[in-house]
């Protein structure tokens, strides 16, 4: 692909996920002026951002060069012998010399169903990790737990983890994995850890957005504990903010001030 693109050819990246934007930056780095996204949500990262959080990341790729089709499902990629054009469902077109496909995770479950397990979007496991045969067990990107394929590197090590236990005889429960995601992409800073939208008066927002500075933080409380955060434009506060979640510790006291840049984490760990 490095040899390929030294010609320039425009290049469209299907899905605008987390993998899909850091290869466009990369391709934006070296050099192509001609780099678009293709994305059928109509915001970047619909797992990891909200409205807000994702317009200020689109507003920061665009002004490192890349093109946004948002709202959008390729319906063809039209070359003979090499691609030079893409079509999407509503009809439009735009031209292409070189098309990326990162559109996902789906489990493959093709040997699961063939063996007579039990499968939704992925192979269905309990909280031992057990698939609807008793002594067949299953982790990883292939497994539905509680409703939820993760397709995250974390939530295979958690269940690993535990699915090592339970093989040796120890019965130990895999009760989920909170997500948490990075952005690795020059010059922009984003993690998002566990919950990012949410609904229902059980839950309180609390958020902080400096348009002019880039950054927008957010936090979702419930019953006064966090347990979910964007962190947009800055990397101060990004490891208190994950501890704080995994801790489980009440916030009450410092609603008011905790999204300043200055805040002192240590305050809450102490108590």
């Amino acid at each position: 692909m490095l040899d390929f693109i030294q010609s320039g050819p425009e290049i469209l990246v299907i899905g605008g996920g987390l993998l899909g934007l850091e290869i466009a930056r990369a391709l934006s780095m070296r050099g192509l002026s001609g780099v678009s996204i293709v994305e059928v949500f109509n915001r970047l990262l619909p797992r990891q951002l909200d409205e807000i959080g994702a317009k200020e990341l689109q507003t920061k790729l665009e002004k490192m060069g890349i093109r946004f089709f948002l709202g959008k499902e390729v319906s063809q990629i039209i070359g003979n012998g090499s691609v030079n054009r893409v079509l999407f469902k509503d009809g439009q077109g735009v031209s292409a010399g070189a098309v990326i496909i990162a559109s996902g995770v789906k489990p493959r479950t093709d040997l699961a169903l063939t063996s007579g397990l039990k499968t939704s979007r992925g192979v269905l496991v309990d909280d031992y990790l057990r698939t609807s045969q008793s002594r067949v067990y299953a982790a990883g990107d292939v497994t539905e737990h509680r409703g939820k394929v993760y397709g995250l590197i974390p939530a295979a090590f958690d269940q690993a983890r535990t699915l090592a236990y339970n093989l040796c005889g120890q019965n130990k429960k895999y009760e989920g994995t909170i997500p948490s995601n990075t952005l690795k992409v020059a010059g922009i800073y984003l993690t998002a850890i566990g919950m990012v939208t949410a609904e229902g008066n059980e839950y309180e927002i609390i958020t902080k957005h400096i348009p002019e500075s880039g950054i927008y933080k957010k936090l979702i409380l419930k019953n006064e504990v966090v347990v979910g955060a964007i962190w947009l434009g800055t990397k101060q506060g990004v490891q208190e903010i994950s501890r704080l979640i995994q801790s489980g510790k009440k916030v009450t006291r410092y609603k008011d001030e905790i999204l300043e840049e200055s805040f002192d984490f240590s305050r809450i760990f102490q108590e």
